[in-house]
């Protein structure tokens, strides 16, 4: 059977005021958020779930909605709500977002975004590039899984996390400079193989990845090169493709600037 067959797409068209009013009561773990409340929601998200969970946070963040275990409470009137300037996209919002939290805060997700969508807490700690900053690392990464940016996937056989959607991982990405994200990417590479010294075709295609975002091109060619081998003999065709054509446009454009 071919790959492309194991995959059915699904396209879904706006959802209706009530399956919002639904999923934003799962997601806040209640079943009684007055649809008053997130009816103004709804149509700045314009149906899109993911939309309206986040603007509830940043609307919760403000505390302009206060939802606890006993009750729901609005500290503006429903129509100050409804004249609210909501942002324009989940990307604005999840930015607004992070620029709430403290600067220590910020830095650990930014940092653990560079790492990938999920992230281990001790390759974190590792490369955090603030030393002092290390000692309040498990409380940043609490308050992040606490406001919904992270989560935690595992706590054996070491403390791992995810971000919660691929949006906020791109978000948190691209908030950093791109000299930053080259050093960072380079801490990383280099930490793949320390620590996998005795067998580093575990980790062939993260020391790809982190290498070919780093200015580093022998580095780069030489495991994305590794990396579309090791995709071919597990006849991962298309991930070789997309390593192997890689490693030949590092190799054109070192080409091309050394003549």
């Amino acid at each position: 059977m071919s790959r492309e067959k194991l995959f059915t797409h699904t396209f879904l068209g706006r959802l209706k005021d009530q399956e919002v009013s639904q999923l934003v009561n799962s997601f806040m773990g209640r079943d009684d958020i007055p649809q008053s409340f997130i009816l103004p929601i709804n149509e700045s998200a314009e149906g899109n779930p993911f939309f309206s969970e986040e603007l509830m946070y940043a609307l919760q963040e403000r505390n302009i909605i206060t939802i606890n275990r006993d009750d729901c409470k609005l500290s503006t009137s429903v129509m100050d709500l409804v004249g609210l300037d909501f942002p324009d996209t989940s990307q604005d919002v999840i930015r607004s977002r992070i620029d709430r939290l403290t600067p220590q805060e910020q830095l650990t997700i930014k940092v653990a975004s560079v790492i990938g969508r999920s992230f281990s807490y001790r390759l974190l700690h590792d490369i955090h590039p603030v030393e002092s900053d290390k000692v309040h690392l498990e409380s940043n990464l609490e308050t992040l899984a606490q406001n919904a940016f992270i989560r935690k996937v595992a706590s054996e056989p070491e403390l791992e996390f995810s971000f919660k959607h691929n949006i906020i991982h791109e978000v948190a990405y691209n908030l950093m400079l791109s000299n930053q994200r080259r050093e960072l990417h380079r801490s990383i590479a280099n930490w793949y193989e320390r620590n996998y010294s005795a067998d580093l075709a575990q980790v062939y295609p993260l020391l790809a990845h982190h290498w070919n975002q780093t200015e580093n091109t022998d580095k780069a060619i030489e495991f994305l090169y590794q990396a579309g081998k090791q995709a071919l003999r597990n006849f991962a065709n298309r991930e070789a493709v997309t390593f192997l054509t890689g490693a030949l446009f590092r190799a054109d454009s070192q080409e091309a600037v050394y003549g």
